[in-house]
């Protein structure tokens, strides 16, 4: 994630995108009170985007504590969060000085270039920040800003790659060119007159067809040269001891593959005996459509998906010792919408002969590009529970197997 506040924190202070992890901590959050709702919402505000002054005198009266956002929180629990935004403010400041700048601030002409823009800033990354610079651990920051949430001690939030140094996304598309950052990638800021303006509003792009479609996807470090960061030990450990992996809803090539290039990810999902389960989008967007040859917009189909989420757990691990060798050892389930413009009885019948099974969830009543919620909860629940049945009846059949087999004399 290099866009909106994440983009400018990275640009002033470097370190890790933080703007998906804080959404998802965020998305998880279970308040028990009208205090802990008071935090959420702290949490999810952002400042005004009028301009860079207005913007920092907001931030100003978060800090020193006399912003309306500060309402229903003690004054014990306000100081404890306090600390970490000003923690953020004054890293802000020491960055101002040009010989603690990082490579892209040095080599920008902007006067202000020195200084933070705090537009559209959200309150929950600067905490967030802040609590990384304290700790010196983006881990330990999850840790507590789970606690802050209120989140359920059985839900973990966990970054996939844990580095202290920027790294961002590239893409490799099919003619060659190649794409560099997350927000070039999936909605690019339009151009304006007269250079940039600040913070814009790119959801006109993120519909955008890209020139050609998408090869492959992979990380830039700050100097500009292809790196492959380690994978997190944390992720392997969770997939060694985990029931069932879920690739959820999200912009493929921004969101789930930068996941599963790395290095061990495709052993362990391949390793892990539950399902695996590909939950697909509702739409399409700009990343999995495309302008063609002929100048039709193209777009990705359901057997192009799996195949691009298999691709990309193969990428890194070379020849693999799997159950089948084949794309069910990454994919077991695909969960479609209804009326998916990416599915259809080619594509079911495709996906069946490469041994991944397709269910169908209904659509929400009000939009629909969106699942219903109860069925598509429905619907995972019952394959959890059904492999697991499975499983049991696997385990009996053997047993059985041991007890009708002739025993060897040896073995008494």
């Amino acid at each position: 994630d290099n866009g909106g506040s994440s983009k400018e924190i990275i640009r002033v202070l470097g370190g890790p995108a933080i703007g998906d992890v804080r959404a998802r901590l965020i998305r998880l959050a279970a308040p028990r009170n009208s205090e802990d709702e008071a935090v959420i919402n702290l949490l999810k505000y952002r400042l005004t985007n009028s301009s860079r002054q207005d913007a920092k005198n907001e931030f100003l009266r978060i800090v020193d504590g006399t912003h309306g956002a500060w309402e229903g929180i003690a004054e014990a629990y306000k100081q404890t969060v306090r600390a970490f935004l000003v923690n953020f403010f004054n890293a802000c400041l020491r960055r101002e000085s040009v010989q603690e700048l990082s490579v892209d601030v040095v080599n920008t002409a902007d006067e202000l270039a020195t200084h933070f823009d705090y537009r559209g800033g959200s309150i929950g990354n600067f905490m967030l920040t802040g609590a990384r610079l304290f700790f010196g651990s983006l881990e330990a920051a999850i840790f507590w800003f789970s606690n802050l949430a209120g989140i359920p001690r059985a839900s973990f939030v966990v970054p996939v790659i844990n580095v202290n140094s920027k790294v961002t996304l590239g893409v490799k598309l099919q003619n060659g060119q190649e794409i560099i950052g997350q927000d070039n990638i999936s909605h690019p800021q339009p151009p304006t007159p007269g250079g940039p303006q600040g913070p814009a509003d790119t959801k006109a792009t993120a519909d955008s067809p890209l020139p050609s479609a998408i090869e492959r996807v992979f990380y830039v470090n700050e100097s500009g040269t292809a790196v492959l960061p380690p994978v997190n030990p944390m992720i392997l450990q969770h997939l060694r001891s985990c029931q069932a992996v879920i690739y959820t809803m999200g912009s493929l090539y921004t969101s789930i593959l930068p996941s599963l290039v790395l290095k061990g990810m495709g052993r362990a999902v391949a390793a892990l005996e539950g399902p695996k389960i590909l939950i697909l989008n509702g739409s399409t967007d700009r990343e999995t459509m495309w302008h063609g040859a002929d100048g039709r917009i193209c777009h990705m189909m359901a057997e192009d998906i799996v195949a691009a989420v298999c691709d990309a757990l193969n990428e890194n691990e070379g020849p693999l010792e799997t159950s089948s060798g084949g794309c069910q050892d990454y994919i077991t389930h695909v969960l479609y919408l209804q009326a998916s413009p990416v599915v259809n009885p080619r594509q079911i019948k495709t996906l069946s002969d490469m041994g991944v099974a397709t269910v169908e969830i209904p659509q929400d009543d009000h939009n629909a590009s969106h699942y219903d919620d109860r069925m598509l909860i429905k619907a995972l629940r019952s394959l959890l529970e059904g492999w697991e049945v499975h499983h049991m009846c696997q385990q009996k059949r053997a047993w059985h197997e041991d007890l009708a087999s002739p025993v060897s004399p040896l073995l008494w």
